[in-house]
């Protein structure tokens, strides 16, 4: 899970807000297809909560508050988030993040910027996310599912890469090589995407940077 910066909301996803009784699946498909177009770019093609590749066949738009419980923000450009499949159709144990979530509450939202800090995100070298706010650690495993086998290993794959990658790099690490390969990983590429798991590689790198 990674800071989301949320830019200025598709002018069709306002204008259809004004429309007399609009609801979210009442949107028309051009709106909708404006609306994750501007949601993938601002999250550099990244789900909002595994950081795993999306694209606009293959996501959903997820309310961080439930249409259900909070049916006043449908349509409020800030609860709408891009996800993951999240192993739609498989049992319970086998979803995650949106679908895993369903109805249920979410502490912290990643686009909230005063959520940002508040999250204290960590990622252990075995590829597994925590968060030093117990509450919140409790609900990346009880209501995302974040350390699914197959999320960890993918994000212990990115782990031993900067470790290989930091092993290589000849004598001291220089100030200079360890930005260099900070930039790498928070920059998107021409297509506006970042690299999947980006945050866990940031995370390594961060405190490699702090070191004295």
């Amino acid at each position: 899970m990674r800071p989301i910066h949320k830019s200025s909301e598709p002018a069709s996803l306002s204008a259809y807000r004004q429309t007399p009784l609009a609801t979210f699946d009442g949107m028309p498909s051009q709106t909708k297809r404006d609306l994750k177009a501007q949601l993938l770019h601002e999250q550099g093609h990244l789900c909002a909560y595994c950081m795993s590749r999306i694209e606009p066949l293959k996501m959903k738009v997820a309310h961080w508050h439930s249409q259900k419980h909070y049916a006043g923000e449908q349509l409020t450009y800030a609860n709408l988030l891009a996800c993951c499949w999240g192993g739609e159709g498989n049992p319970p144990l086998g979803q995650y993040c949106d679908t895993r979530q369903g109805d249920r509450d979410l502490m912290y939202n990643p686009a909230t910027p005063a959520h940002h800090g508040r999250m204290k995100i960590r990622y252990l070298g075995n590829g597994t996310i925590r968060s030093d706010d117990a509450d919140f650690d409790g609900q990346l495993n009880e209501v995302l599912n974040l350390n699914l086998p197959r999320l960890v290993r993918n994000r212990r794959a990115v782990v031993d890469a900067v470790r290989q990658k930091l092993s290589s790099l000849p004598g001291t690490r220089k100030k200079a090589e360890l930005t260099k390969l900070v930039r790498k990983w928070e920059s998107p590429d021409s297509q506006s995407r970042l690299n999947p798991y980006c945050e866990v590689a940031l995370h390594i790198l961060r405190m490699h940077q702090n070191c004295p």
